[in-house]
């Protein structure tokens, strides 16, 4: 576009045909751009659900590893609970017999 002139001097030297095609492109140019920035923005989400779903991946193992060591845990401490149960049982029955004894 020629420098200086209003939008009806430029249309009145180089004729409407002219001025709406480089109206058309300065639409064109600008869209592109808004298209290209929503591309860009699209990608860089999809990488940051990649990351995201991966991140998930590995929380999500380490949860049913734990889950599977506290249910380890949880019948170790029942199987300690029975064998003091045990254990006492017979002191008892020791100490009973030591009673007798005296």
């Amino acid at each position: 576009m020629v420098q200086g002139l209003s939008r009806i001097e430029q249309f009145l030297s180089i004729g409407p045909h002219r001025i709406l095609l480089d109206m058309s492109f300065e639409v064109l140019e600008k869209l592109e751009a808004k298209v290209q920035a929503a591309v860009d923005t699209i990608t860089l989400l999809q990488m940051e659900i990649e990351e995201l779903k991966e991140e998930k991946q590995k929380l999500t193992e380490e949860a049913n590893g734990l889950k599977a060591e506290k249910e380890q845990l949880v019948q170790r401490v029942e199987d300690v609970q029975k064998e003091q149960t045990v254990w006492q049982e017979r002191i008892r029955g020791l100490l009973g017999k030591m009673e007798d004894v005296e």
